[in-house]
């Protein structure tokens, strides 16, 4: 697992404390960063992997583009704190579990690094809806995962605003 990369799955309002715990493993292993983020509303075009669809075109939602740029701008920020690691940004869209476990597989990586739901009635009713994505990937493929425990107090420190 050594030297390989580590994949911290982001979203925009992740706590502070996910992205420290994966930085700091990825440094003690000597890997490269991977932050990847899963939009959940679009779907993938599978002719074009770089390319998605949303999958209500009549939502309101914020552009792809400005979705992805914003998130860009706050990981440049949080990772000037870390100048010496080498790091990327993947923005994908599908199932979280599924692109994840595709990319790491693309890409060879060692490890996920995770954090828990956000605390609250509604997080709990949309992870028993969904799965937990953690529970997920650790039945899907073989790479360690590395869930983050977070407090209350951890979601008032976002990655975006």
């Amino acid at each position: 697992m050594r030297g390989r990369p580590v994949i911290i799955a982001i979203m925009p309002d992740i706590p502070r404390a996910v992205l420290a715990t994966g930085v700091e493993h990825a440094m003690a292993m000597g890997s490269k960063i991977v932050f990847a983020h899963v939009a959940t509303d679009r779907v993938p075009n599978p002719s074009d992997p770089d390319q998605s669809h949303p999958l209500d075109p009549t939502a309101e939602r914020i552009s792809n583009a400005t979705a992805r740029s914003s998130i860009q701008g706050s990981l440049d920020a949080f990772m000037a704190n870390y100048p010496e690691t080498e790091w990327e940004f993947v923005y994908l869209s599908g199932l979280p579990d599924q692109q994840l476990a595709h990319l790491a597989h693309d890409i060879g990586a060692g490890c996920f690094v995770l954090g828990t739901r956000r605390p609250g009635f509604r997080a709990g009713l949309q992870e028993w809806l969904d799965g937990s994505v953690a529970v997920q990937l650790g039945r899907r493929q073989l790479r360690p995962v590395i869930i983050v425990p977070l407090r209350s107090e951890d979601w008032d420190q976002p990655l975006c605003q």
